[in-house]
């Protein structure tokens, strides 16, 4: 939509879709699943201009930098108008919330602005641990509140970990029939490394697959690689916290 940006955009709906679900299931008992992907922050370094003039003279007079922050705060404010919509309703106390990034920061340049990863190496586009490896926050019913943790969690683990959360049995059993057969690569269920606030030693997970190519492609590869069935697979050294 013309004249709208995105980030406040997807707030809007969400909050509509919060308060739309709330208003037509009174009684709280029938669940919601809401997807929320932000575009921001990414580039074009764009804002509305309220948040602009916020940052003007910041930054050391950096205009990419505080372009970079004008963004980030309206990102800020949207999770902040969402998570206030959940409580305004009621359901704050009975929803778990998972806030994560898709990659790590870009050290590239863009746009005259970068982004520091640092002790990693590395950042997006890149599958060194500053582009692969991110930070996010879960809360909610079940999560140990002030828990951290460094065990492996891997995007596609969200779908098996969030049915066995919402269900309370494993997510195997709502695979569909016709779904191809499930393989080591389509995630595993991490609930109960969540439950455990992150023990030690509690993640399904002991490998991280950060990259595949088809066999024979050439031009980008990234380490040492052994083949696995039609797919040349980057070998992936063990993450340390």
């Amino acid at each position: 939509m013309a004249g709208l940006y995105s980030t406040e955009l997807l707030t809007t709906r969400a909050v509509q879709v919060i308060e739309g679900h709330a208003a037509a299931h009174v009684d709280g008992g029938t669940p919601l699943f809401l997807y929320l992907p932000y575009q921001a922050v990414h580039w074009p370094l764009e804002a509305p201009q309220t948040y602009v003039d916020a940052y003007a003279g910041k930054t050391g007079g950096n205009h990419a930098r505080q372009m970079v922050c004008a963004m980030a705060k309206v990102l800020d404010d949207g999770v902040g108008n969402v998570t206030a919509a959940l409580k305004r309703v009621g359901m704050w106390d009975r929803t778990v919330v998972v806030f994560s990034s898709d990659n790590g920061g870009p050290t590239n340049g863009n746009e005259g602005t970068w982004s520091s990863n640092f002790p990693l190496r590395g950042g997006k586009n890149t599958v060194w641990e500053g582009g692969t490896r991110v930070v996010g926050a879960v809360r909610g019913p079940g999560i140990p509140a002030g828990s951290i943790t460094y065990e492996k969690h891997h995007a596609t683990d969200w779908l098996p970990t969030l049915v066995s959360m919402a269900a309370g049995k494993p997510w195997t059993q709502f695979i569909p029939q016709n779904e191809p057969p499930y393989l080591a690569g389509d995630g595993v269920d991490n609930w109960p490394m969540l439950r455990a606030g992150g023990a030690v030693g509690t993640s399904a997970r002991n490998w991280l697959l950060y990259e595949t190519h088809p066999v024979g492609q050439t031009g980008r590869t990234h380490g040492d690689a052994f083949v696995l069935g039609d797919l040349k697979v980057i070998r992936t050294a063990q993450v340390c916290p």
